[in-house]
């Protein structure tokens, strides 16, 4: 089955799971994720683009400023709270 690049890049920005397009293209949940992968998608990649060292970055400058948070700060930043803090900070900061 062909899948086209551009149809995993649309569904995923549309909120589309792996499940749901497989669903929707008639396939594998497998078959999708082996096409994301072979077109360097990344599901992540709908709810942030943010790298490892940006993510990082913020998570230390927030550290630094809230001293009391402790290193769960640190320990969470691959979880929910971060993505949302993330989020949070999109819509705060103009040059993030």
């Amino acid at each position: 089955m062909q899948i086209e690049r551009q149809q995993l890049a649309v569904l995923r920005d549309q909120g589309f799971s792996a499940v749901h397009m497989a669903q929707h293209l008639g396939c594998s949940v497998s078959l999708v994720y082996k096409h994301l992968a072979a077109e360097d998608l990344r599901m992540r990649d709908k709810y942030s683009t943010v790298s490892d060292a940006v993510l990082d970055s913020h998570t230390e400058a927030f550290h630094q400023s809230h001293s009391s948070a402790g290193n769960e700060v640190r320990a969470c930043r691959h979880v929910c709270c971060t993505i949302n803090y993330l989020y949070y900070l999109k819509t705060q900061v103009s040059n993030f």
